[in-house]
Formats: C-alpha cells, sequence, structure tokens
C-alpha cells in the first residue's frame, strides 16, 4: 500500500511515498502546516436600518470585537452616500469616534443621525468605516425617511342592519408622518337600494392629529339581504398626485328587524373660546322597535392636566319605540384650560347595546375670530308629504364678526329645502353674539321612508364648518314637541327691560309637562338679570303653550351682544333655542322675517311676519318686489304698520292689480309656484330690509 505524505519547505511542495507494511499501517498519517491567522476585529451595528423623521434623530449601538487576540486604538467615522448632509440638513455623530479594542473583548460606539424641519423626505445609505493601523472595516446603515400618508380606520367595522332600517359608523383618519391637508371620505361597492352618506365628507388633518367623519348606512326596503363590503376611500392631494387609503365596512343585511339605536353629534366641530361654553346636541334615534333606557358618557381626548371638563345632560335618556331623544354636551373651560385640539366623544349605552359619535374639538384664544355652526333641533322626525321647520345657528367665537353663507347637502331624493331671508342664505353674525336662519324642509309624497343625514355648511371667506341635521322620514310620527322664540333677537339699552316669547307646540299627539330652562352664555354681563314664568308648561295633544324670558337691566349693565338659550325638557325630550341679547345706549332698527305666507285666493299678494329686534319702533314708507328675472313693482309712497321693540306684525305685501299706485319696471308678473322673489322694505328713518321668499 502506498501512502503520501505532504511537506511544505520553504514554500514548495514535496510529495513523498512510504511503502506502507502490515506492521505500520498506524504510521501513515496526512498532516499540513499552516501559520497562525492574524489578529483583526470585526464591526457591526445592532440595527442594520433607522426611520427618522424631519427636524429629530435616531441612534443605533455599534459593536466592536477583537478577532484572534487583536488589541488596539479603532478610529471610526461616518459618511453618507448620496452625499447629502453638507447641504440638506443631515448631521452624522459617533460618540465616542475613537475606541480600544482589548484582546478577546470588544467595545462600542453610538451611531446619531440627525436632521432639521426642512430637511427632504430622502431614503440614503450612511457608511461606518473603522481603522486599526492598517485594518480597515465598514458597515453600511440604511437611513428611511418615510413619506407622510394617513391611516383610516372604522369603529364599528361590521354593522347588521334589516331591511327598511339605518346605523351608523365613525370614520377615524390620523395624520401620519407629520401629514397635513384635506382629506376626501366616499363610499364605494355600494349595495343596491342602499343608501351612505359621510358627515363631513371632508375633513382636514393636522401633523401628528386625528379627524372623524360619521357613516350614515340607510337600507331600503327592497335591498337583498347578505353579507357585503362597502369600501371607504380617503383621498388627499399631495405632490402632485393623490394619496388613498381605504377601510372596509362589513354590512350584513338582513330581513329581521333588530332592535338597536343611533347616535348622532351636531356639531361635529366646535370651536370654543377659553373661557366659554360649548354645546353639542346628541340626538339618540330608536331602530327596528327600540325602547329601553340609555345610559350617555362622554370622554376628551387627549387627557390633559387642565383640560376642559364635559357634562351631559341628561345622563340616562328613556327612549321610546320608534322615537328619538336627545342629551346635551356642555364643555366647560375657564381662564387657564389648556389651548389646541381635542376629540370629544359622546357613548350611549344599553345593556350589549352601545354606540358612540365622536367630534373634533379646539379651545382658542381671541386671537383669531371663528364661528360655530349648528341646527336646532338637530333631529327631525316626519311622515311623507309635510313641511318642517328648523333653524341654522351660527355663534361667534373670538370676536368674529361678519357674514355667513349657508348651503345644504346631501338631501335625500324627494326633499327640499327653502330658507327664509335673504338670497342666497346668509347669516349676519356680530361679535360675541349668534345669527339665526329659518330653514323650511318639504319632504315630499314621492320621498322614501328612512333615516338621512343633511349637511348645513357655513362659509366665511377661508372658515368652513358643517353641521348635520337627521332627518327621519315615517309612516307615523312619534309623541314630541318643538320649542320657539319670538323675537330671536332682544335688544335693550340700559336701566330698561324685555322679554322673548316662548311658543312650544305639541308634534304627533305629544302630551304632557314641558320644563323650561333658560341661561345667557358664556357668563352673565355685570347688570343684567333674567327669570321664566312660567317655568313649566302643559301641553294636550296637537296644542300649544306659551311662556315667557324676562330680561332686565340696569343703570350699569355692560354694553354688548350676548347668546341667550332656552331649553325645553320632558322627560327624555329635549330641545334647545338660541337667541341674541343687545345691550345698547344707540338707537337700533332691526327687522327679522320670521316666515311668510301666500294668499290661496289671490296671485299678488302675501304677507309678511316681521319681527321688530331692535329698540325702537319701525315705520315703513316704501317697498319694492322684484322677481328672478329683474321686473319689479314699487311703491313709493305706503302708509305701512308701525311694529313696537320686541314684537311681530303680519304686514301685507301687494302688486299688480291688487296695487294700483305700484310703479311696474319691465315687463307685469304675479305670485307664481316655483319661483323666489325679492321684497325689499324701507323704513321712515330711511333704513332697508331686504327678503327673498320662494312659492
Amino acid at each position: 500500500m502506498i501512502r503520501s505524505r505532504l511537506f511544505l519547505v520553504m514554500g514548495c511542495l514535496l510529495i513523498t511515498s512510504l511503502l506502507a507494511t502490515p506492521t505500520m499501517g498506524a504510521l501513515g498519517t496526512l498532516g499540513v502546516m499552516s501559520p497562525s491567522s492574524p489578529r483583526d476585529f470585526k464591526i457591526s451595528s445592532a440595527q442594520s436600518f433607522l426611520i427618522v423623521q424631519p427636524g429629530s434623530n435616531v441612534s443605533t449601538s455599534l459593536s466592536l470585537v477583537s478577532v484572534n487576540g487583536f488589541s488596539g486604538m479603532v478610529k471610526l467615522s461616518a459618511s453618507i452616500a448620496p452625499l447629502i448632509n453638507g447641504t440638506l440638513g443631515v448631521s452624522l455623530s459617533l460618540t465616542p469616534n475613537s475606541v480600544r479594542v482589548k484582546p478577546s473583548g470588544n467595545a462600542s460606539s453610538t451611531l446619531t443621525v440627525s436632521t432639521t424641519p426642512t430637511t427632504p423626505r430622502l431614503n440614503f445609505t450612511v457608511i461606518v468605516l473603522a481603522q486599526a493601523a492598517n485594518l480597515s472595516h465598514s458597515i453600511t446603515v440604511l437611513v428611511i425617511m418615510p413619506q407622510p400618508n394617513f391611516s383610516v380606520s372604522l369603529s364599528p367595522s361590521t354593522l347588521s342592519i334589516a331591511t327598511g332600517s339605518s346605523g351608523t359608523s365613525i370614520v377615524t383618519l390620523t395624520s401620519l408622518n407629520g401629514f397635513a391637508g384635506q382629506v376626501t371620505i366616499s363610499p364605494l361597492n355600494i349595495p343596491l337600494n342602499v343608501g351612505i352618506g359621510i358627515g363631513p365628507p371632508q375633513v382636514n388633518l393636522s401633523p401628528g392629529g386625528t379627524s372623524t367623519s360619521q357613516v350614515f348606512v340607510n337600507v331600503g326596503s327592497n335591498a337583498v339581504p347578505g353579507i357585503y363590503s362597502v369600501i371607504m376611500s380617503a383621498t388627499a392631494p399631495f405632490a402632485g398626485g393623490y394619496l388613498t387609503q381605504t377601510a372596509t365596512l362589513t354590512l350584513t343585511i338582513s330581513q329581521t328587524i333588530v332592535p338597536d339605536f343611533r347616535i348622532v353629534a351636531n356639531p361635529n366641530s366646535v370651536t370654543i373660546l377659553r373661557g366659554s361654553l360649548g354645546l353639542v346636541n346628541v340626538t339618540l334615534s330608536s331602530i327596528g322597535g327600540f325602547n329601553g333606557t340609555i345610559s350617555m358618557t362622554g370622554s376628551i381626548t387627549p387627557t390633559v392636566s387642565g383640560g376642559p371638563t364635559i357634562i351631559l345632560s341628561p345622563s340616562t335618556v328613556l327612549l321610546a319605540s320608534g322615537g328619538t331623544a336627545v342629551s346635551v354636551l356642555q364643555i366647560l373651560t375657564n381662564s387657564t384650560t389648556a389651548l389646541g385640539a381635542y376629540n370629544y366623544t359622546v357613548t350611549g349605552t344599553s345593556g350589549s347595546l352601545f354606540h358612540s359619535a365622536v367630534g373634533s374639538l379646539s379651545i382658542t384664544t381671541s386671537s383669531s375670530g371663528d364661528f360655530s355652526l349648528f341646527t336646532s333641533p338637530s333631529s327631525i322626525m316626519t311622515t311623507q308629504n309635510s313641511t318642517r321647520s328648523f333653524g341654522v345657528i351660527a355663534l361667534s367665537l373670538n370676536g368674529f364678526a361678519g357674514n355667513v353663507s349657508i348651503s345644504t347637502s346631501n338631501l335625500p331624493s324627494g326633499v327640499s329645502v327653502q330658507f327664509l331671508g335673504p338670497s342666497p342664505p346668509t347669516l349676519s353674525v356680530p361679535s360675541g353674539g349668534n345669527a339665526t336662519i329659518i330653514g323650511i324642509l318639504n319632504i315630499g309624497i314621492n320621498s322614501v321612508a328612512g333615516n338621512y343625514s343633511i349637511h348645513v355648511t357655513g362659509t366665511s371667506g377661508s372658515l368652513s364648518h358643517t353641521a348635520t341635521l337627521l332627518l327621519t322620514i315615517s309612516s307615523t310620527v312619534g309623541p314630541d314637541f318643538a320649542i320657539m322664540i319670538n323675537p330671536s333677537i332682544l335688544t335693550l339699552t340700559q336701566s330698561s327691560a324685555g322679554s322673548i316669547n316662548i311658543t312650544v307646540t305639541s308634534i304627533g299627539g305629544f302630551t304632557g309637562s314641558v320644563s323650561i330652562s333658560d341661561g345667557i352664555i358664556p357668563t352673565v354681563p355685570q347688570g343684567v338679570t333674567f327669570s321664566t314664568s312660567p317655568a313649566t308648561v302643559f301641553l294636550s295633544a296637537g296644542g300649544t303653550a306659551n311662556t315667557a324670558m324676562m330680561i332686565f337691566t340696569n343703570a350699569t349693565a355692560a354694553f354688548g351682544t350676548y347668546n341667550v338659550t332656552i331649553g325645553g325638557i320632558s322627560g327624555s325630550l329635549i330641545h334647545q333655542v338660541f337667541g341674541t341679547l343687545r345691550v345698547t345706549n344707540v338707537i337700533i332698527e332691526s327687522l327679522t322675517l320670521i316666515n311668510y305666507s301666500f294668499s290661496l285666493n289671490s296671485t299678488t299678494a302675501v304677507t309678511l311676519n316681521l319681527e321688530n329686534s331692535g329698540n325702537v319702533s319701525i315705520g315703513f314708507v316704501a317697498y319694492s318686489v322684484r322677481d328672478s328675472s329683474g321686473n319689479q313693482y314699487a311703491l313709493t309712497a305706503w302708509s305701512g304698520p308701525t311694529i313696537s321693540p320686541h314684537t311681530s306684525f303680519p304686514t301685507l305685501i301687494l302688486i299688480g292689480s291688487s296695487c294700483p299706485s305700484c310703479v311696474l319696471s319691465g315687463s307685469a308678473f304675479t305670485f307664481t309656484p316655483g319661483n323666489s322673489y325679492t321684497i325689499t322694505l324701507v323704513t321712515s328713518r330711511n333704513n332697508q330690509f331686504t327678503f327673498t321668499l320662494f312659492r
């Protein structure tokens, strides 16, 4: 047997052979001789990539390990590829930048990457170089600067609704990576005979903030039972394109009506001047014959020291089958309340059922004027082929004064809205006060029974706010009541008195006692007192009851404009209206159109119910009536009525053949259904008041 043996001599390889004998088998072995391995070190990073936002920093630990007994100083340096740190606000640091590595030991350093608020969101690589004598090693760490984005979620993300019923969910949008902008929410993949509304459909996100909208789902009686995936798509313009995120609402439609309730908050967005009070109407509606007690709770997020506090009144409501009830969320602040953006959440719980409504809240100082918008009532239940009125109220915040244009959207089929007053509908909001415009809902005979959310938007320059009016159309109307005030604006001088008349009306056969609450917000001004008598009224089915709020001023009453709140409470039913108190030392002519009626027997006559909301009597000397084509009748010598302060009076306006003294400019016209008309009244003090009417 031949065995080969290898020898390395002076760099040459020699191969020798040994003759194996049976007795020498143990002597034959293969051996390799090599010099000892060189001394070295290794470097590694605890993280292979880092995520950093503009204006912040991020770190990772570096580890250096001795190999084969290496010992010595290792110098560390870092650079960026591509090279952007010198010009785009990225800086690197190594702490320490020189370490001693001991034999069989290790050392560590920390790499820190810092950015400025203006650093572009570009991904880059950091190269860390470690050098010792004639040894050199490097590692790379990827640095990611994520693009702004947002997320969208639904709560609840599943709804089970019977045909002919409705439900709600809440969309929450959250800013990611500093995203800021307007996001539009729209539903996709909607099943046949199902209506879905978003309120509001557009929300603004601030960096790191959240915003919410409510999703209203109406399932028609002809909808096909089954399980559907409805996509809520949220889209925002960004960097010349669009960002789109989605969430899925799993909708189960059944033919079995499940007793339940829904909850809607109005307004969805509230701005409050620090030291004042904010109000949110929370409307609960019975679904599928639900009948029971609902416990109301609320919260404000984030929870901060000195943040706003809340009260829900009542905290427990009794909801009758097919009916609605209202709880009022009062948001309280004082002079030290922390400024900033918050979210409010209101939750109704009954047994295993619970639903929430979420809205945004902003606490501000007097540095910037704004307004809040809401409807009164916040919900209306009525039948097909009917009309109902509601008020749109704009409240001055932080000294805001100006005109607020009113518009509506998301109207269900067969339903229209007309506003009494100027066209287009406009509210003139005084600093520190409020203004109201009356809207008339016309529910057509072909309207579809169900629950709907009508969006009412107020715009003044760059300011815009949206309130939601909940409309329930049904074959029958549950017992309820409505509350109205007259005048809506009360003007007083010092050392005087005035009254606001309160009318409570039975709806749907309501019978019972209604307790009246009153107040002046955010605080009662100096030198002003008030009382309401009687404080409780009794309503018979289909009837009305009256009471009055008396307001008194003394010689030191503070001049200004203030908000008056009047509420009616009966069990779980709550309704609230707002008025304005002006305390002044000057003569003010102010006129409000409460309502109007066209003559049934004539196309040339209309009666205006006018309210004198000033502090002096108003007499009239002329009027004009103009149609949408610009044709006009004018009565320039008119002995109109005289209306005393704080009272209303029916005023007859005639045109055409009913007004021989009227001067016609253009073509003759009459009051024709489907058309609008502008009426201008001239007072004896030469002030003009203009109103737009629809027939």
